[in-house]
């Protein structure tokens, strides 16, 4: 795009070449909002984590702890207003939770001895003891952070194949400008006019087209497969 620019300016046509610099910009820029996009769901989904538990040890004393401390088997207690800090299974207790953070239903759900509940979910009427059931690296909110963020890191058909056309197609028109440019002095056009015309083969030719496709479909679909696998 540089070059293509560059050339349309030495031949006296800068507006084409401003046009050129403009749409590579715009796709870069595409590129850059659908990524911020999944990057803040990540940050939303992580700020769901409470970061500390209440654990009940044998002798019944609790005490505060980091989740990162949990381990499978260990007892909580919950507390009205609180987040449930890992998935687990109900003990005692018998009062509603709000799960619209993991499930998106509005309504709380009672849940009572042996039900399931899940981390990021919040208590709301009763005091719930619980076992932790997994640990924290393996939670559902854990699951639904690798999904995004593998979701993000992943590159769909379309952009896997514009960027391997992409790379190509464009050596094979600087390649095409410098032949042409060759041959018409070969075949004796002055330079000015010989430059003029490779130029114009350069900025046509430019793959503005293909780099600014695939940004503009994902940006205005919501991030394409990023959003669907998620």
């Amino acid at each position: 795009m540089v070059i293509a620019a560059l050339a349309a300016a030495a031949v006296g046509a800068p507006a084409e070449g401003a046009v050129l610099l403009f749409l590579f910009s715009l796709s870069t820029t595409l590129e850059t909002l659908a990524m911020g996009r999944a990057r803040r769901e990540v940050e939303a989904l992580m700020a769901l984590r409470p970061e500390t538990a209440l654990r009940k040890s044998a002798t019944g004393e609790i005490e505060e702890v980091a989740i990162s401390e949990l381990r499978v088997g260990d007892v909580l207690v919950v507390r009205p207003g609180a987040k449930i800090p890992v998935d687990g299974i109900i003990l005692n207790g018998d009062g509603h939770l709000d799960e619209s953070t993991v499930t998106g239903e509005s309504m709380p759900v009672r849940k009572s001895s042996g039900a399931k509940v899940f981390e990021a979910t919040v208590n709301h009427s009763a005091v719930l003891e619980m076992r932790v059931a997994a640990a924290a690296s393996d939670s559902t909110v854990a699951r639904m952070i690798r999904l995004v963020t593998e979701a993000q890191a992943a590159r769909a058909p379309s952009e896997r194949f514009s960027a391997w056309f992409g790379q190509r197609y464009t050596v094979a028109v600087l390649v095409g400008s410098a032949v042409i440019l060759g041959i018409l002095l070969w075949l004796g056009r002055e330079w000015e006019d010989a430059l003029y015309r490779a130029a114009v083969v350069l900025v046509a030719a430019g793959p503005c087209a293909i780099v600014i496709s695939v940004p503009a479909t994902f940006r205005a679909v919501g991030c394409g497969t990023r959003g669907s696998a998620v």
